[in-house]
């Protein structure tokens, strides 16, 4: 069963064409607002969350991360000293502590008067616990939230892009889920061992252009040795994901979006090791991986299941074309581009209107 955010998504792409970003958006928010607070009242979380990624965005670039890292004296500073900045960095502080803060609550105000629903943080508030325990859930629930909402639209805008340009691998993915399903249901994760290319199509969009190029920086515990080069401790240590994804040797053309790659020549899946890492790696790797995949998966057999993704036209009728354009940043997404959506499946729409009606 697809759950409502992803089948109300389904339904407002087919009648977009440009601002696919803000519905995107809107999908992946109240995903991961579900999964972590369970059903909010004040629709204010979502704005403001957008407005302190947009901050951080022009906050936390690359080159500002690294002056950061090489002098780190300058966390220690105050806002006033970052001119500009000044104004965002307060603001981003002021958005931070509201949705540390008022989400929490609002669970656990639910959960007194006995509305709470099923979520991350019902369930760590209905265990013995104390004021320590909730200061670090706060923070873990907040960084999900955000960190969730973000790279999974990304990679969901970036299946968009790669669908439009990419025509011929749409067309094999939605005749792979016509053979394996029923033209009467949607596909759901029952159905993911018989769709071997969704599941490629997934690692490929990862890697074409992982949402984070350079993945994000830590430091060694201890002092280290690493194929005869010293590593002293503290050493910041920057994992290039956008090189990974460009090694020729191992993703041979890797400039073209290509989930055939991913699969053997009996069309089963490889193993994964050596061409998924943008989760991370090791004791970093990040924690919700597996809920994002599945996310992600559902989403892109939804919209294979009942949509054609096609280029725009413009007034005279002619193709808009589009390029595979990306922001820049620490997390990067496609720059917005025109697109069309047309029902395929009258039956599995019929199904999914249905089924957002009777929610």
């Amino acid at each position: 069963m697809h759950d409502y955010p992803t089948i109300r998504w389904v339904i407002n792409l087919l009648g977009a064409t440009y601002d696919l970003q803000q519905h995107t958006e809107a999908y992946t928010g109240s995903l991961i607002v579900a999964v972590t607070y369970g059903h909010l009242s004040h629709g204010s979380h979502l704005t403001r969350a957008h407005e302190l990624i947009d901050i951080a965005k022009q906050i936390v670039t690359p080159e500002k991360t690294a002056m950061f890292i090489a002098f780190p004296f300058f966390e220690k500073l105050p806002f006033w000293c970052f001119g500009g900045a000044h104004s965002q960095m307060g603001r981003s502080r002021e958005l931070s502590q509201q949705l540390l803060n008022e989400p929490f609550n609002e669970v656990k105000a639910q959960i007194a008067n006995g509305t709470a629903s099923h979520s991350l943080i019902s369930d760590f508030l209905s265990q013995p616990h104390d004021d320590a325990d909730e200061d670090i859930m706060k923070a873990i629930a907040l960084t999900g939230f955000i960190a969730g909402m973000e790279t999974t639209a990304s990679a969901l805008q970036t299946f968009l892009l790669a669908m439009v340009l990419y025509p011929d691998v749409q067309a094999r993915a939605r005749a792979e889920i016509d053979q394996a399903v029923r033209h009467d249901r949607m596909p759901c994760l029952n159905d993911r061992a018989s769709l071997p290319y969704l599941d490629a199509i997934l690692r490929e969009v990862m890697r074409w252009y992982p949402v984070a190029p350079i993945g994000f920086p830590h430091t060694t515990l201890d002092d280290d040795v690493y194929d005869g080069h010293f590593i002293p401790k503290g050493t910041a240590v920057i994992v290039n994901q956008w090189a990974l994804s460009r090694d020729e040797d191992i993703f041979p053309d890797a400039s073209r979006f290509d989930p055939s790659r991913h699969l053997t020549v009996d069309g089963k899946l490889k193993n994964p090791f050596v061409n998924h890492f943008a989760f991370g790696h090791g004791r970093r790797i990040c924690p919700g991986r597996w809920f994002v995949e599945n996310s992600l998966w559902t989403a892109i057999a939804a919209i294979l299941a009942v949509l054609r993704i096609d280029h725009a036209k413009d007034s005279n009728g002619d193709r808009i074309k589009v390029k595979p354009k990306f922001t820049t940043g620490v997390t990067i997404q496609p720059e917005p581009f025109h697109c069309s959506f047309e029902s395929v499946s009258t039956a599995r729409e019929g199904q999914i209107r249905a089924m957002m009606n009777s929610e």
